[in-house]
């Protein structure tokens, strides 16, 4: 299946600042991406209410030598909240795809 699209909201510097959007669950199963224009950045938060950390993987987009780079992993404690990026689109791409070990992970995407 394809990857879900997260939307990326944008700040607008007439605007009255950053208002935050509803997040959205991540699609466990298909994986996410969002556009990156290189002042992307992801704001993800972990609903568990008990103990367990959740990890949010962002994939690099290009490989060094021929070989795959190993993605970046964000851990984040159960109730945490974390602003990941922004995301350099010659490492990620044009299209930042990313991947949540749970649907207690919430995301939404900013840029400015």
């Amino acid at each position: 299946m394809a990857r879900t699209q997260t939307t990326v909201n944008k700040i607008i510097a007439t605007g009255t600042g950053l208002t935050p959007v509803a997040q959205a669950a991540v699609d466990v199963a298909n994986g996410n991406y969002c556009r990156n224009n290189g002042k992307t950045w992801l704001e993800v938060t972990n609903t568990n209410g008990a103990a367990q950390s959740r990890v949010l993987t962002v994939h690099f987009n290009r490989k060094v030598a021929g070989q795959t780079v190993t993605p970046k992993t964000y851990t984040l404690a159960a109730g945490a909240s974390r602003r990941i990026g922004p995301f350099d689109p010659a490492n990620y791409g044009g299209l930042l795809n990313f991947n949540g070990d749970h649907a207690e992970l919430t995301v939404a995407a900013y840029t400015v």
